[in-house]
């Protein structure tokens, strides 16, 4: 949309006093569309998934102004589709964008530890006990797993190491959380501490 355009919408909205409705609205629709792409973003047509997600990236940096302005952290976090995050420089923003409006608001730590652990900025300068104790807070974490939307498990958090043999049990034993996650997650979760 022309910039003119969008401000004139925008003040629109604004006088009508819908402006935050319209937002709200917005940030839903992009934040499902793009879980439902992120979530073929493994197999036959993960490459047509993959170019629409990068089609609706404006929209998705727009929504994710307004979850941020409005602490809608669950929401947030699906407009950052952490399967692309290493690909698209615009979701690693986001992911970066998300990660400290939550930390600055002391928000939800099981969200703060998934968006930790795909935050390449993070990743780069932490300790491997950090990364370890993250990962295993979220693996005794009873916070439900998302059903709709990919979500990094925490056997990333292992892959320097650093955990000790007894701990081997507790994550194999985790595993089992993952059986009705979507096929992704599911991945990624047999996957991560298979190479491990």
């Amino acid at each position: 949309m022309l910039e003119t355009m969008r401000a004139y919408a925008h003040e629109h909205l604004q006088h009508a006093g819908t402006l935050d409705e319209v937002r709200e609205r917005h940030a839903h629709c992009i934040g499902d569309i793009i879980q439902r792409l992120a979530l073929r973003s493994l197999g036959p047509d993960e490459l047509a998934a993959y170019s629409k997600v990068v089609e609706f990236l404006p929209d998705a940096l727009a929504a994710l102004d307004w979850c941020i302005e409005h602490r809608m952290w669950q929401l947030g976090i699906r407009l950052a589709p952490a399967m692309y995050e290493g690909e698209l420089r615009e979701i690693h923003e986001m992911i970066g964008l998300l990660r400290d409006a939550i930390a600055d608001s002391e928000g939800d730590q099981d969200l703060r530890d998934e968006l930790a652990r795909t935050d390449k900025r993070l990743r780069g300068h932490e300790t491997v006990a950090a990364s370890v104790e993250r990962g295993l807070r979220s693996i005794r974490s009873v916070a439900e797993l998302p059903s709709d939307r990919v979500a990094y498990p925490p056997y990333t958090d292992f892959q320097y190491g650093g955990f000790e043999t007894e701990v081997a049990d507790e994550i194999v034993t985790s595993l089992e959380r993952y059986d009705a996650a979507p096929d992704v997650v599911r991945y990624l979760a047999g996957w991560g501490p298979s190479v491990r």
